[in-house]
């Protein structure tokens, strides 16, 4: 199995760059379903996932969670509002047992006083963040449940697939709930929108994976504008 691509943390960096980061960050262990960030005191902190796999998770005045992003092994999570002494109303949620790398608002402020152009290259990052978000915004708002939906699964592709004989697998295990809560729908909504995509033979389900066949259809009916590839991720 070949990987279509894989967005990696380390890329933003030089190696001697991402030393220094590694160098003075904490490690934890976090259970499948465990909130890192729950007593909401993690404003500027910077979270880096060295395995398994991170939901950053809105939650509604209704208790109801939006997905913003999936990160996986090798990405960041957290820091993108900046050094606000408000902390951050985004939950990270393990999908699966995950180990983490933590560095403090207070560890990230010295790295920066100690090394400047580290600053300029985390800024970059964040701007890519709220780049990401952005997109995912716009395929929402201007096409609809069934747009938004084709664009998470091309993003998914691009973040956690691998070419096998029967199509691109999405190594990631997704429930029709998982979906659902990226793109602000219901469960029977997405249940009958993959129905569709299955009959049309665009894709199809393996074991609990997601197995895309027909990537150009989705990107027919999301509208696709071609982003960098480094914006087109979950």
């Amino acid at each position: 199995m070949n990987m279509v691509t894989k967005k990696s943390f380390p890329s933003y960096f030089t190696p001697k760059q991402f030393q220094w980061i590694r160098e003075r960050m904490t490690r934890g262990k976090i259970p499948e379903g465990e909130c890192i960030n729950e007593d909401h005191s993690w404003g500027g902190h910077l979270f880096y996932i060295e395995e398994g796999c991170v939901k950053e998770v809105k939650f509604t005045e209704d208790g109801d969670p939006f997905i913003l992003s999936l990160k996986q092994a090798g990405e960041l999570a957290g820091a993108v509002g900046g050094f606000s002494p408000y902390g951050h109303s985004v939950h990270l949620i393990a999908h699966e047992n995950t180990t983490v790398g933590i560095l403090s608002q207070t560890g990230l402020e010295e790295l920066f006083y100690e090394h400047p152009d580290l600053s300029i290259r985390f800024m970059e990052w964040m701007a890519l963040e709220q780049r990401i978000y952005q997109s995912k915004l716009r395929d929402l708002m201007m096409h609809g449940k069934t747009g938004a939906l084709c664009s998470t699964l091309l993003r998914l592709i691009h973040s956690c697939g691998e070419k096998t004989d029967e199509g691109i697998r999405i190594r990631t295990r997704l429930t029709h709930q998982d979906l659902a809560r990226f793109i602000c729908a219901s469960r029977e909504r997405v249940n009958r929108l993959l129905n569709e995509l299955k009959a049309q033979k665009v894709l199809h389900i393996q074991r609990g994976h997601l197995v895309i066949i027909d990537p150009d259809r989705l990107r027919e009916i999301a509208h696709c504008e071609n982003c960098p590839r480094e914006v087109c991720v979950i």
